[in-house]
């Protein structure tokens, strides 16, 4: 009977009602209403026959929901994005492989490899849980199981995040200019051997990078792993759009 609260809220807000409009039009009190979507009390046969009615609904939807349906053009969408993310993580391993082994012999430091790690790896698991989420949604027809305090939920796994990113992103783009630096002082100046070059964050900003990094490096498989969950729940916590 929990379901069939939850598709008489699903089917009172499709509607653009509020609890107390769906109670003045049915005659009964606002806290009725509320009663049957929690669960808390159960609509009878004539009550569920006055709300669709009330809604102009069948009462079919009240008793198994909306039919699913699969969002085609979702789906591509989701796969494209997919391949993207594929792709850029197969490029990012074979230039990280490349670095790291050359960083063996020439003692380079390898500034792609560690910027991946530190933000691109991530960010791109971060848009996996999303993508893959929004697939597998797409497909099944399913809805997103936060009815209530979605922006609440999408706030606390957002904020962290993206504060976390923002406070690396310096260090980490440091790296990329980094490598920039190099290729470009080969390229003035050919007779040279390519060097990486440092980037000073000062006394306690470096000591913190150092640190962030070293935990990064430690926990890596498990901060990927988080990073993909939390794509999960942003999507099934994003605001919907209008249409």
């Amino acid at each position: 009977m929990a379901k069939i609260g939850r598709n008489i809220r699903e089917q009172r807000m499709k509607k653009g009602l509020s609890q107390e409009e769906l109670a003045a039009r049915l005659y009964v009190t606002r806290q009725t209403i509320s009663n049957y979507e929690t669960g808390r009390s159960n609509p009878d046969v004539e009550m569920l026959t006055r709300l669709a009615e009330a809604l102009d609904t069948d009462i079919q939807l009240f008793i198994y929901g909306e039919p699913k349906k699969r969002n085609v053009k979702e789906i591509r969408r989701a796969a494209a994005r997919l391949a993207v993310i594929l792709l850029l993580y197969v490029i990012s391993q074979v230039i990280a492989g490349y670095e790291e082994d050359a960083a063996r012999t020439t003692y380079m430091m390898p500034c792609i490899s560690l910027f991946m790690r530190l933000t691109g790896y991530p960010v791109l698991f971060l848009w996996t849980g999303s993508t893959v989420t929004s697939l597998i949604m797409a497909v099944t027809g399913g809805k997103s199981t936060f009815l209530a305090r979605k922006s609440v939920v999408h706030r606390t796994v957002l904020v962290p995040f993206a504060g976390c990113l923002f406070f690396m992103a310096p260090y980490s783009l440091s790296f990329i200019a980094m490598k920039i630096w190099a290729w470009a002082d080969v390229l003035l100046y050919p007779e040279k051997t390519m060097r990486s070059y440092g980037f000073n964050f000062g006394p306690v900003l470096g000591h913190i990078y150092f640190h962030m990094m070293d935990f990064i490096f430690t926990y890596s498989s498990g901060i990927y792993m988080i990073c993909f969950v939390a794509g999960c729940v942003l999507w099934l916590t994003k605001t919907e759009k209008k249409k």
